[in-house]
């Protein structure tokens, strides 16, 4: 149903309720605009126009749904802690956390709200854990014999090439590469650092 009187206030809504108290028609279009609305006023006129209704020997129970609807944009904490704004909907309805990405579905029926939260896929093995210390000399274009200050010298190198600055200029998966590529070169230097006892 559409709400014919959305522009309308409280107070214009109460004198059309005084007017209009044996209309059943006109009584279920108030309503239903009341049920939009949360102020007290609006609340309390909204059981005015239910008792009417009631009064006029009517069924209510396709009008009367503020005791069984939810805030009709309530505030959920995902699991990662983040504090989401849902739209309610009957239906199931499919929401992403904007923090941890992670997909869940909500629904409201018979006054309850369900979410129901999908498993979490394994995310395939970083490049990182399949690093060897032999890779890491190569990426440093050393061997176990190479000076150390030779090493330290190769990495800052690598370093500055995939640096956030001097990429920052390049599209957006340029930069993942390269961000993935800096945090290669760290690991290999910690495996090579770690294995020189330093």
């Amino acid at each position: 149903m559409t709400r014919i009187y959305i522009q309308k206030s409280i107070f214009e809504l109460q004198e059309m309720f005084e007017v209009s108290k044996s209309d059943h028609c006109e009584l279920k279009k108030i309503a239903a605009e009341l049920k939009h609305r949360q102020v007290r006023k609006a609340t309390a006129l909204a059981k005015q126009v239910q008792d009417a209704i009631i009064a006029l020997g009517e069924n209510t129970d396709h009008i009367n749904q503020t005791e069984t609807s939810p805030n009709p944009r309530p505030i959920i904490d995902c699991k990662c802690g983040q504090r989401l704004r849902l739209q309610i909907e009957v239906e199931n309805r499919q929401y992403t956390c904007i923090k941890c990405n992670a997909i869940f579905s909500a629904s409201f029926k018979n006054g309850i709200l369900t979410l129901m939260f999908e498993q979490e896929q394994k995310s395939p093995p970083d490049d990182n854990d399949l690093l060897t210390l032999e890779d890491a000399y190569k990426l440093f274009e050393a061997d176990k014999g190479t000076e150390w200050e030779a090493i330290e010298h190769k990495r800052r190198r690598l370093i500055q090439q995939y640096h956030p600055d001097k990429v920052a200029a390049l599209g957006p998966k340029l930069r993942i590469v390269a961000e993935a590529e800096g945090k290669r070169i760290n690991v290999a230097f910690d495996m090579v650092r770690k294995s020189r006892g330093f």
